[in-house]
């Protein structure tokens, strides 16, 4: 059953529809009129935005400078700050119209289905999509996730959450199943990953190396196992 799952592209697994259909109560506030100015962070991306919609208008779309901050002097705030979650914002302020909060809604929105989907993927890669689909679920109600959204609205923070599963399946694959989409998987997840969230790529970054050794213990277990020899 496992290795039907496996096989099975992710467009024809209704669980994996089922999955992202449950992200919508935690989606549906985004949707509400009005912008959340309260919760801790909300109303510094909306700032961060702007400074970003700055440099592109200069025809800047990596910047590093902040034009506005430290009274008009300016600041090299993208140099500290992962950029990919403000990128992905300006898509939508420049290409869609969308106003500064709508934008900035829309990518929270994002990374919470984005979220659900890469958890759904690695977990049914080793457990089936039973425990997929109850892993995503998870994934996406978990008080720290909602807490991140709803009360300190940490945009960076919310978006690097799709990345870590990403990068636990390249891994697996990259050692269980060698290719070389693995690996590119893995360098795709893994250069998101900082380009959103330099605290996030130092919390993860050891569980990677730890996460790499049981993979490939199990990998040489099996293998004995398959030959015969003792494990």
């Amino acid at each position: 059953m496992k290795n039907s799952d496996q096989k099975r592209p992710l467009y024809q697994d209704k669980f994996f529809w089922l999955a992202l259909l449950l992200t919508l109560f935690a989606v549906a506030p985004f949707a509400l009129p009005g912008y959340f100015w309260g919760a801790n962070d909300a109303r510094h991306h909306v700032y961060f935005l702007y400074e970003y919609d700055r440099n592109v208008q200069a025809g800047i779309w990596g910047p590093r400078w902040s034009p506005e901050f430290t009274f008009g002097y300016g600041y090299p705030f993208f140099n500290i700050y992962g950029l990919f979650s403000h990128f992905v914002a300006e898509l939508f302020l420049h290409f869609l119209g969308f106003s500064y909060t709508g934008a900035v809604e829309a990518v929270f929105a994002l990374s919470i289905v984005g979220s659900a989907a890469t958890m759904y993927l690695f977990v049914r890669d080793w457990a089936g999509r039973n425990a997929a689909l109850l892993s995503a679920i998870v994934y996406t109600y978990i008080p720290y996730h909602l807490l991140n959204l709803y009360v300190r609205a940490n945009l960076a923070e919310s978006v690097a959450m799709l990345w870590p599963p990403l990068i636990l399946w390249s891994v697996r694959r990259a050692v269980r199943q060698p290719s070389w989409w693995a690996v590119l998987g893995c360098a795709i997840g893994y250069a998101g990953l900082m380009l959103t969230s330099n605290l996030v790529v130092a919390l993860f970054t050891p569980l990677v190396g730890v996460y790499l050794l049981l993979v490939a213990a199990e990998k040489i277990r099996d293998a004995r196992q398959t030959t015969g020899q003792a494990p």
